[in-house]
């Protein structure tokens, strides 16, 4: 690809960015409320798995045998 090619399709994007100026300002509000909401879901995803395996690790079940313990019979 020519420079002038590149330098073109620059100046023609930062032109039209500046021409549309409602359009732009409304992607970019809008992609910034998409990234909030992801990392939000993301960090309440991240808490909840890591209070889960907090959860886990404190559960535990002890079982107490002593030898020579006989079978009861009924």
């Amino acid at each position: 690809m020519k420079y002038n090619v590149i330098g073109y399709f620059l100046s023609e994007g930062f032109r039209n960015v500046f021409k549309n100026k409602k359009s732009t300002i409304s992607c970019l509000g809008i992609m910034c409320v998409t990234m909030l909401m992801f990392g939000l879901f993301f960090a309440i995803g991240r808490n909840i798995t890591h209070m889960m395996n907090n959860l886990e690790d404190t559960q535990a079940i002890q079982v107490n045998a002593e030898l020579g313990i006989t079978r009861r019979r009924s």
